[in-house]
């Protein structure tokens, strides 16, 4: 730029990305941003499809993650530890700076709309998988109808989605039917955590996947292993009396936050909003 022709224009940059190493990133407790679980079976896919496309957000000053807290649990459950490094916006917050910018950067408010025809348009490209672009093919065609699909070369693509509507009803049914089989609905129990950390080294010990759901026999089986008779006749109260006195409540575990992942342990169940 030559001296005087133009005036110079601040930096907005206010980062610079380094590596770090995991164990150094913290989950805000005060996080208010939730995930269900197929939002981050879908974020999931799109890292193992698209890789980590921008670092999350790092103060250096409180060692929280600004941004992309969930993008790292993911990177934990994909790597399953927490050994590993990893690039990120390293950035100096005061503590109501870090605040402002954890709400704003994932504000809808704060956040632009589709344009749908646009939208319509691309989603007709060829060879593009809806998938893969955070949307489902019945969010599509709730959303744009059934141009999209009917544009592409691939006309038998609104034959799978009717075929896969068709399969979600059909499993929905058959849940509802196997819940009425039940004589108690609570058959399942909460673990409740002090935090997304403590539950996540809590799923490494036990060598589960960060999954919500969980199998409470593989726990009790796990337990008894240890000398903890799980499988003890239940008591009068319903408590079953563990090998050494102890007492073991409940059938199963829902553990909460994570999303459903391939663990031969994992049990997937309807999306409840995780921390």
């Amino acid at each position: 730029m030559e001296t005087g022709s133009l005036k110079e224009l601040p930096s907005f940059d206010k980062y610079e990305v380094i590596e770090v190493h995991r164990s150094q990133l913290v989950h805000a407790e005060y996080n208010p941003r939730t995930m269900r679980d197929e939002a981050r079976a879908k974020l999931k896919r799109s890292i193992e499809r698209h890789g980590m496309l921008q670092p999350p957000i790092w103060n250096a000053l409180s060692k929280n993650i600004v941004g992309g807290n969930q993008r790292v649990h993911i990177l934990d459950s994909l790597y399953k530890s927490k050994d590993y490094s990893l690039k990120v916006c390293r950035v100096e917050m005061d503590e109501v700076q870090e605040k402002e910018a954890n709400v704003v950067l994932n504000n809808y408010y704060a956040q632009g709309d589709w344009d749908l025809n646009k939208l319509k348009e691309l989603m007709g490209t060829e060879g593009l998988d809806v998938m893969n672009t955070g949307f489902t093919d019945t969010d599509v065609f709730r959303l744009l109808g059934e141009e999209p699909f009917t544009q592409r070369a691939d006309s038998t693509m609104l034959d799978e989605l009717a075929t896969r509507c068709r399969e979600m009803q059909n499993h929905y049914d058959d849940l509802k039917k196997s819940a009425k089989k039940e004589d108690n609905a609570e058959f399942y129990m909460v673990m409740v955590f002090k935090s997304m950390d403590e539950r996540d080294d809590f799923c490494d010990l036990i060598g589960w996947d960060y999954n919500r759901y969980q199998n409470g026999s593989y726990l009790m089986g796990l337990l008894g292993e240890h000398g903890i008779d799980g499988s003890a006749k239940r008591s009068g109260d319903d408590d079953a009396t563990a090998g050494d006195g102890r007492q073991v409540q409940g059938d199963s575990t829902e553990v909460h936050g994570g999303e459903n992942g391939s663990s031969d342990q994992g049990v997937e169940g309807p999306g409840i909003s995780g921390s």
